[in-house]
């Protein structure tokens, strides 16, 4: 490709970038820098493999072993042209401190569609005693490959096999999910509902035309016997605008005084059905439609008695509850001045908090604290960022460009986790919140209630997103004849990273789910039709929903 020439003693002062210019983690240097302007680019060619060979006897020629491809070394060289010594001095630092980072995206003007993961190496030394430079910088890939910044899914086809058209031009290791059964004690309308078991599942497999397979869980496991199991006693998923119905009023009555837990806060307002975005197609969540007034915290609660299990016995001393939530607010000035606070308290038939997680914010800025407690007493706290897409439980983003001064910049993507989830087995009880997870040894009594309060501060604005979208309470080791405590059970959502290795069950990692041969290193996308079959318990009555993504990988 052809550039269009700058004499590098000419400094530049236009908006065009040029043909090669680096966007380092979303940003032009060109934009951040007064003065800096890219010249060349070189090491983004198509990367040469290292061929090993071993020669055997006198036989000609040598027999092939293995080819690898190495790092790559990106090298830029720029021009820096600034106006006196003080002006170049402050440049050149703030280069230095914008280099002063482990990995960058990277992405080149000429192509904004793909990006390498580049690490900042020698910076080259430039002449003394000018204003005016050519140098280079040289960023090392140990990855060498680079990747479509856009990520694709694959097409399900009617015999549920999992279909691409692969257009990159290196094997590219896909991301696996299956989303099990959704089912609840009360349905998304918030009605009256039977959990029936049909989406419990004890192992799934995904295979492609080679006959490579990944498989998780256990495909000996059989669907019923007598052994201590595991029961849900509590689950919902409400999403809908008119899902806080009657049903849901009677088993999560609002502001009730007998054995809900108090922390101080005054039970006031009232709880519904919130959108959890601005977009008039938006779902929703459970949350305050109003706080009441108070002078200090005050807003609504919600609590519910624990169920007794299917052979009778109240209560449970084993279990694992898990919610999703959201609670973020605006980026915006008026936005960073909201407080509130969501609450869930597990307590004893006494109103004693055996466990518990708040997370909340204060004060007006940015910030804000995710509490875990035990035993009716604060044991970690941490401090958070908590603006709208913070990726603890705030909106998803996907990676996007924006246009910014006449140009397009990669945002970068935001996951957040939303989910909590408190674990309690014998004495080991485990707490997660947002992907911050600690474990603790502690005895406890046996879990009877479990409360959500809603909170708000005086008159203080409140938080633009603060809800609960679904909650599960399972309690371990039931002394009765009923399905096994399988693998995978009704709402599971199973996430498999293939490159990495990485699998996620429910957003918390669950390396033990795979089996050992898993053939990772060969399940791969190659160019051109990929088809991937898939198989679980054929006991399940209803079978999860499959999904793949991926991006295209470039030599």
């Amino acid at each position: 490709m052809m550039y269009g020439f700058i004499d590098t003693t000419e400094q530049y002062t236009g908006k065009t970038l040029p043909a090669e210019a680096l966007q380092l983690n979303g940003e032009y240097l060109e934009d951040l820098i007064e003065g800096y302007r890219t010249l060349t680019v070189q090491g983004r060619e198509a990367l040469s493999g290292v061929v090993a060979t071993d020669n055997i006897g006198l036989r000609a020629g040598s027999l092939f072993r293995s080819r690898r491809y190495p790092e790559r070394i990106i090298t830029v060289r720029y021009q820096l042209i600034c106006d006196d010594a003080e002006s170049f001095r402050a440049a050149y630092n703030k280069l230095a401190g914008i280099l002063d980072i482990e990995e960058g995206v990277m992405v080149f003007a000429d192509e904004p569609d793909k990006y390498f993961v580049g690490i900042p190496g020698t910076l080259e030394d430039v002449e003394p005693g000018r204003n005016a430079v050519v140098s280079s910088i040289q960023f090392v890939c140990p990855d060498p490959f680079k990747y479509s910044v856009e990520e694709h899914e694959a097409q399900v086809l009617e015999d549920g096999t999992l279909f691409c058209d692969y257009h990159g031009t290196f094997p590219s290791h896909p991301t696996l999910s299956a989303q099990f059964l959704k089912e609840g004690d009360v349905t998304d309308e918030g009605e009256e509902s039977t959990i029936t078991g049909n989406g419990d599942c004890g192992y799934i497999a995904f295979f492609d035309s080679d006959e490579h397979i990944l498989q998780f869980g256990d495909p000996d496991e059989a669907d019923a016997e007598t052994f201590p199991a595991t029961q849900t006693l509590l689950a919902a998923s409400p999403g809908t605008k008119t899902a806080w119905t009657a049903v849901m009023k009677s088993k999560w009555p609002v502001n009730t005084a007998s054995g809900a837990v108090t922390d101080g806060t005054a039970k006031t307002g009232t709880v519904g059905m919130i959108p959890t975005a601005l977009a008039a197609t938006s779902s929703y969540y459970v949350g305050a439609t109003s706080y009441g007034s108070g002078s200090g915290w005050h807003g609504p609660c919600i609590s519910a008695a624990v169920p007794a299990d299917k052979s009778g016995n109240a209560g449970a001393d084993n279990w694992e509850f898990q919610y999703a939530m959201k609670f973020a607010h605006f980026n915006s000035t008026e936005g960073r001045k909201a407080v509130g606070e969501i609450s869930c308290y597990l307590s004893d038939a006494n109103g004693y908090k055996i466990a518990g997680v708040r997370v909340r914010k204060t004060k007006a800025g940015e910030n804000g604290e995710i509490i875990f407690i035990l035993n009716n007493t604060v044991v970690d706290k941490f401090s958070v960022y908590i603006g709208a897409h913070n990726q603890y439980f705030g909106n998803n983003m996907d990676a996007h460009y924006k246009t910014i001064g006449g140009k397009k910049v990669l945002i970068p993507a935001v996951r957040a986790n939303k989910i909590v989830k408190i674990t309690k087995n014998g004495t080991k009880v485990t707490i997660s919140a947002g992907g911050i997870t600690r474990t603790y040894t502690r005895t406890m009594n046996s879990l009877r209630r479990i409360t959500f309060h809603f909170k708000s501060y005086g008159t203080q604005p409140t938080m633009a997103y603060s809800g609960i979208y679904s909650w599960k309470l399972c309690k371990m080791f039931c002394e009765t004849y009923r399905d096994n405590p399988n693998k995978f059970t009704a709402s599971d959502l199973l996430e498999v990273d293939t490159g990495s290795g990485d699998v996620l069950l429910n957003g918390d990692p669950a390396p033990g789910l795979g089996a050992i041969g898993n053939q990772w290193e060969e399940f791969v996308l190659l160019p051109g039709e990929n088809q991937l079959g898939w198989s679980c318990s054929d006991w399940c009555t209803s079978p999860p929903v499959v999904g793949m993504k991926y991006r295209e990988v470039y030599l």
